[in-house]
């Protein structure tokens, strides 16, 4: 195998677009995984004030605003993983979790979150990066 010289045969075929490509999905991955932590830690903070003495409704709001938040994070992280693995549901469970970020954060403005949900959706709707996803075959 080391001295099998039919591997470099396509060296050429490297090229900048592939390696701008390789940049873009590490991007995701990375800002998909950011999204799914801090959500997470949002919603773990959220939970760290248990005293509430106010009316049971404010406790369910807040359990509930939280337990969303943490679907949205655990479902960002999971999709970034993917995202980073080349998985074939990535590309759509990485979109579908950024929109639903947005329309969430916005009103809360969290711009953390905000920030980074844009961006990842704005890299998840460039065509070369859907066509990665698009393509890849299960075996």
């Amino acid at each position: 195998m080391a001295g099998d010289s039919s591997t470099f045969d396509d060296l050429d075929v490297y090229s900048e677009d592939v390696d701008q490509m390789d940049f873009k999905v590490i991007v995701v991955a990375v800002l998909a995984i950011s999204s799914g932590l801090l959500g997470i830690i949002l919603t773990v903070a959220n939970y760290s004030f248990w005293y509430f003495p106010g009316p049971l409704v404010y406790l369910i709001m807040v359990v509930s605003l939280s337990v969303i938040t943490g679907t949205i994070g655990l479902i960002s992280l999971i999709a970034g993983w993917g995202l980073w693995r080349l998985e074939p549901w990535a590309w759509r469970t990485a979109m579908a979790a950024g929109i639903a970020s947005l329309i969430f954060y916005l009103p809360k403005l969290s711009l953390p979150l905000i920030a980074i949900n844009a961006v990842l959706v704005y890299f998840l709707r460039d065509s070369q990066l859907k066509n990665i996803y698009d393509e890849i075959v299960l075996p």
